[in-house]
């Protein structure tokens, strides 16, 4: 009876899916190129003070509040290593079906195995190992607008874009050739 599907509501085809995915992913990239200040204005509702890269010259600037709160800091950890959590609990329920005949009747074992790939394959190797590693994008917290040391980037940034040639030509020592 798990398995029942109601008649009227059919399964979306899988073309169906993927276009809205595609659709939904150009939107975004669009709201992000039209809005490209969208995340610090959505991060101003958390972070108070002037935005460091603009700060005065006695190096004072904003700070976020919330951080300051012990309730909203441990929010942040338990959230932090939630994924490590549910990553353990998927593996230990498949032990307990690999060993168990009994139990593993009641335990969809090829459900966790896709959990447990795409926990690792998402977040694990394409966002951590691929994405962060090599983009060379630091995160909001390490950028000068907010304390950190490093440059705030452009939101989106294509080989041959007009930011990436802005950049490029910003890098340029005076005197240098072209």
């Amino acid at each position: 009876m798990a398995n029942v599907r109601h008649p009227s509501y059919p399964a979306a085809p899988l073309m169906t899916v993927f276009m809205v995915l595609v659709v939904a992913w150009f939107a975004l990239l669009a709201t992000f190129h039209n809005h490209p200040t969208i995340d610090i204005d959505i991060s101003s509702a958390f972070f108070s003070g002037p935005v460091c890269a603009r700060a005065l010259g006695d190096g004072a600037c904003g700070y976020f509040p919330l951080r300051r709160l012990p309730l909203f800091e441990e929010i942040r950890r338990v959230l932090y290593i939630l994924p490590y959590v549910a990553a353990t609990l998927i593996l230990i329920t498949g032990l307990v079906g690999v060993v168990s005949r009994e139990m593993r009747q009641y335990i969809p074992m090829g459900r966790l195995l896709v959990a447990l790939i795409s926990l690792g394959v998402g977040p694990g190797l394409v966002v951590n190992l691929l994405l962060k590693a090599h983009s060379g994008r630091p995160r909001p917290v390490q950028t000068n607008l907010f304390g950190g040391p490093s440059i705030s980037p452009p939101r989106v940034r294509l080989p041959g874009s007009v930011h990436e040639t802005v950049r490029l030509s910003q890098e340029r020592l005076p005197g240098q050739d072209g």
